[in-house]
């Protein structure tokens, strides 16, 4: 798995110039760290995952990634986001005309291999989801299309991993069954979860309070 790292070096940005959301900051992600970025609603957790994925590009300042020995910097990581790196969101956007193990296979662009299906099938016996693997998603309970949206984050096996608030929607067990999962299959790569879920948040490496830098 590629060893990935990330940098932000004295970062500005806003969405109006009146309204600064991130003046002059600066972290540094080491490869393999579990980084958790937490704050109230509205204090820029899932602004600064844009930043460091490279879909926002900061007003001044500096976003790097190092891949293994290469370093990209700011719109170059555009160019290279989607070899890198994965993203599980708070909405699980499964497509309702596809069965759970089809969902999952989305995350290869063209015609899945046998090594991938392989993959897959590793994968869903891992989250628990073997016996609804041929279910449609209206057929799905909420954790298990949950489950379902991080085997498609973690079946092309990324060394980055992007994690916007994976329990927002989830009542309190399946929460921490999912946190529990993330934490147990995420083991080698670089991951950064936003999240208010203190129950995840606690398992992670590292801590950044978003709301602090107000």
């Amino acid at each position: 798995m590629d060893k990935i790292s990330i940098e932000l070096n004295n970062i500005d940005f806003s969405y109006e110039q009146d309204a600064m959301i991130f003046k002059n900051f600066s972290l540094k992600i080491d490869n393999g760290i579990k980084i958790g970025l937490y704050g109230p609603s509205g204090s820029g957790k899932s602004t600064l995952l844009s930043l460091m994925s490279g879909l926002l590009i900061p007003l001044k300042g500096s976003v790097l990634w190092k891949v293994n020995e290469t370093v990209y910097k700011n719109k170059e990581i555009n160019k290279i986001r989607a070899q890198y790196s994965s993203f599980m969101l708070q909405h699980h956007f499964l497509l309702n005309y596809l069965n759970l193990k089809e969902n999952i296979l989305l995350a290869f662009p063209f015609n899945p291999s046998n090594d991938h299906i392989e993959r897959c099938d590793e994968l869903i016996s891992t989250l628990g989801l073997s016996k609804c693997k041929n279910r449609l998603p209206k057929n799905l309970s909420g954790g298990e299309k949950q489950r379902t949206a991080l085997g498609r984050t973690l079946v092309n096996e990324k060394g980055l991993i992007f994690v916007d608030e994976p329990t927002a929607r989830l009542d309190r067990k399946n929460a921490r069954d999912i946190s529990d999962l993330l934490i147990s299959v995420l083991k080698d790569q670089t991951v950064v979860f936003a999240s208010h879920d203190e129950y995840l948040l606690d398992k992670c490496d590292r801590l950044v309070n978003i709301g602090n830098l107000k």
